[in-house]
């Protein structure tokens, strides 16, 4: 079975090819526009970067649909997800802190440590996580969907070089007055 690529071109060749309209690789969709057709036998394209193993189909321009079968990605190490270093180093529950990096394509889960976190995905590059309330000191991990294919890893995901810190959060303080050498309660 060929193994294929996101970001690289790719050819598949068949007959009677010009009347399929795009290429759907799961649910992913490359457009007529992106793909070029070699006379009626062939088509080439460009692998979407957010494309993973999944089956692929000719659509054609009456919409019938042909399947092409199972086809393997894998990820070059430049295609893999990578995150950057942390601007922001701590914060306190409920923070908003960005992460940064590169591939964020399909991210299904962000942790502090081991906490899971609730994220917004800006972009392929960026990252809005909310600190949760138990969130461990470590590094900030985020993890996606798309298969690596490489070293048998099943998934792909990537750990922050340094690590983030959760503020204490003080409530009260009693007395709010005292004298040296006297206990005082932080809570």
């Amino acid at each position: 079975m060929p193994i294929f690529y996101p970001n690289s071109g790719f050819y598949i060749s068949g007959d009677n090819l010009s009347s399929v309209v795009k290429i759907r690789w799961g649910d992913v969709d490359i457009g007529r526009e992106k793909l070029l057709l070699d006379g009626i036998s062939g088509i080439s394209g460009v692998i979407p970067p957010n494309a993973q193993t999944d089956t692929i189909y000719f659509v054609e321009s009456d919409g019938t649909v042909i399947s092409l079968g199972e086809k393997q990605i894998r990820l070059k190490e430049v295609d893999q997800l990578t995150v950057g270093s942390l601007n922001v180093t701590s914060g306190n529950a409920n923070d908003i802190v960005p992460v940064t990096g590169k591939n964020f394509y399909r991210v299904t889960n962000v942790k502090f440590g081991n906490t899971e976190a609730n994220f917004f995905l800006n972009s392929p590059s960026e990252i809005k996580t909310i600190v949760p309330f138990d969130a461990e000191y470590g590094n900030i991990t985020v993890y996606s969907s798309t298969r690596s294919g490489e070293d048998g890893n099943p998934y792909n995901s990537g750990a922050s070089p340094n690590s983030f810190t959760t503020l204490s959060e003080i409530t009260s303080i009693n007395p709010n007055q005292q004298i040296f050498g006297e206990d005082i309660t932080i809570s």
